[in-house]
């Protein structure tokens, strides 16, 4: 999704669609929520419509004391690390004449917390950080013309204590975005836009930033005989590592109703963060941006009284210049990244039931020097799961959701012999339950949830932590 998306897309997207006001002059919704380790979760929010003016804001708070996050083995007496977090989101709409819409908002959220010394080593540190994220989206809409612009500015402080020291890194984000779409022809829309990001970054006395310019442009097309596709072309020009071009060719045909193959070419462009390049711990200010070729291709089916849908999807992915991260080196440039893989999805509806079905199968290599050596380090060649859904009433809902993740390597830093060392992680199967019933037309929302519901011992990084079984339960309001 680089092309429409730009540099930090390299991997896919994922669009948050968030709450839109109610048309009632005011409607509240909140939410309790207790759970294990004395888990807490509290939000309050209000949010409604008034003439030609739209408004939205929400509180909330969530703590707990959480669990060690290091490993402690058969040591007992390892601390807890929990964390609290404190939010606000606010939101106006306000349409000021027909077709156009400003909506300016704020968001802000502090944390502090908890964290270890590393793979199987408790220690005594804290962190802080915050966040300011505000901006303002504004939308036009006339004929067959739309226009949006979005200018966004992120703030993150953070403050992280030690046996290294104390450390104040501060970052912000500027990003504007101005796109337009055009829907004159009947075959053919059109999508360009063009992207401006200003990137800066500080700490102890380093003060460096970045920009990057990007035109783009996006054209989707629809024959007459069932082939539909989408082109895209993007330019990046970025301040320190010049102009690349990114595109996407993503031709999808519709053999009948029920039918469809699809594929796609892509490209993608990521710059190193200034983290990287300038950050406390492995920085390199020589690292190169990686560049990515994917491609993809599968088939659909819809069955034709839509109970039924399943995709089976094969893709190839090639990165060159991989940025990763050597306990000794620090950041560095890999040569080269290949992966592959079929992702499968099968989907069963009924009025009272829903059943979802998927399969993963990954493989990959890296290459550097000249050798060439498998490297999915915490990502597993095979795994799958279940969703089942049951409407048992019209009030009462239970989800039951089964996953496996097959056996996969990890690579850990051996603080006893000062060399990194490879180590398998076992397979494991989570199983987590999840239950909701409605009341009170619903206005009341009664939840709870069991994770774990096999108490399965399994790990995710070597050599830190996962819960057992573990509950949470609550009530949501909207009124």
């Amino acid at each position: 999704m680089s092309t429409l998306y730009g540099s930090d897309a390299i991997a896919g997207v994922i669009n948050i669609i968030t709450r839109k006001s109610s048309d009632e002059k005011i409607k509240f919704h909140a939410k309790t929520a207790y759970g294990s380790f004395n888990t807490n979760e509290l939000s309050l929010g209000a949010n409604g419509r008034s003439g030609i003016l739209g408004y939205s804001v929400n509180l909330s708070r969530d703590f707990t004391e959480g669990i060690t996050e290091a490993d402690p083995g058969q040591n007992s007496g390892f601390n807890k690390d929990g964390f609290e977090r404190r939010a606000i989101s606010t939101r106006i709409s306000l349409d000021a004449f027909e077709g156009f819409t400003i909506t300016p908002f704020l968001n802000y959220s502090d944390y502090d917390g908890d964290y270890d010394a590393g793979a199987f080593a408790d220690g005594d540190n804290r962190y802080e950080a915050s966040l300011l994220n505000t901006g303002a989206r504004v939308n036009y809409e006339t004929g067959d013309l739309e226009l949006r612009h979005a200018t966004t500015f992120t703030q993150t402080e953070r403050k992280f204590t030690d046996a290294f020291g104390v450390f104040n890194p501060s970052a912000s984000l500027l990003n504007s975005d101005l796109f337009g779409m055009y829907n004159k022809f009947e075959s053919v829309r059109f999508l360009a836009g063009f992207n401006v990001q200003e990137l800066n970054f500080e700490l102890n006395g380093i003060d460096e930033g970045s920009q990057i310019l990007s035109p783009y442009l996006t054209a989707y097309f629809e024959s007459g005989f069932g082939l539909n596709g989408e082109l895209g072309v993007r330019l990046n020009d970025h301040s320190e590592y010049g102009s690349n071009w990114t595109f996407n060719i993503a031709p999808v045909y519709n053999v009948n109703e029920q039918v469809k193959l699809l594929a796609s070419v892509s490209s993608g462009f990521k710059a190193p963060t200034l983290n990287e390049l300038f950050g406390p711990f492995g920085s390199n200010t020589n690292l190169k941006p990686q560049r990515s070729l994917t491609f993809d291709t599968g088939i659909e089916f819809n069955s034709s009284d839509m109970k039924f849908s399943g995709s089976v999807i094969y893709f190839q992915r090639k990165i060159d210049d991989l940025i990763s991260y050597d306990s000794n080196l620090g950041y560095i440039n890999l040569n080269e990244q290949n992966d592959s893989g079929i992702e499968v999805k099968m989907e069963y509806s009924l009025p009272l039931t829903q059943a979802e079905v998927f399969y993963n199968f990954l493989d990959g290599a890296i290459t550097q020097n000249g050798e060439e050596t498998d490297n999915l380090i915490r990502r597993p060649d095979h795994s799958f799961g279940l969703k089942v859904s049951q409407l048992i009433t019209e009030e009462l809902r239970v989800n039951l959701f089964g996953k496996y993740v097959g056996e996969r390597e990890d690579v850990f830093f051996n603080t006893n012999n000062f060399m990194n060392e490879s180590v398998t992680l076992d397979s494991y199967v989570l199983v987590d339950l999840d239950i909701q019933y409605k009341f009170l037309n619903d206005k009341l929302d009664l939840f709870a949830s069991v994770n774990n519901l096999l108490n399965a011992d399994y790990t995710e990084v070597y050599g830190f932590n996962t819960p057992g079984i573990h509950y949470k339960a609550g009530l949501r309001f909207s009124f």
